[in-house]
């Protein structure tokens, strides 16, 4: 079964969405794995890096060095109101963008907004 997976995954998009239509038409569908939703989004342990960035962050919590800087020039006029939507539809999709770190009994922990604030 693994073998017809890989041979499955190789074919190219439009032979893939021809091959998927004839499954949909004689009622069949390749098995599609997703991840879940995870449903506590309250104290949830930090990953190693996450966890060693957190620590150098206590020995030197002014330190820039793992900030990235840049900017962009928008030529014409700017809609600031989408511009905004675009930001916080961007925002919604990704929980890291909402995430912040805490300590709780001196061990660092991720708490993840569920919404924009």
């Amino acid at each position: 079964m693994d073998d017809l997976r890989k041979r499955i995954a190789a074919l190219p998009p439009e032979k893939r969405a021809l091959f998927e239509r004839q499954l949909r038409e004689k009622g069949l569908q390749l098995d599609k794995s997703s991840i879940c939703k995870r449903k506590n989004l309250n104290e949830l342990p930090l990953s190693f890096a996450q966890e060693r960035l957190w620590f150098l962050h206590q020995l030197e919590p002014d330190t820039t060095a793992y900030n990235i800087a840049f900017s962009w020039r928008f030529i014409g006029n700017l809609d600031i109101g989408l511009l905004q939507s675009c930001l916080n539809t961007i925002v919604q999709r990704h929980e890291i963008l909402r995430t912040s770190f805490v300590a709780v009994d001196g061990q660092p922990s991720q708490v993840i907004l569920s919404e924009l604030q």
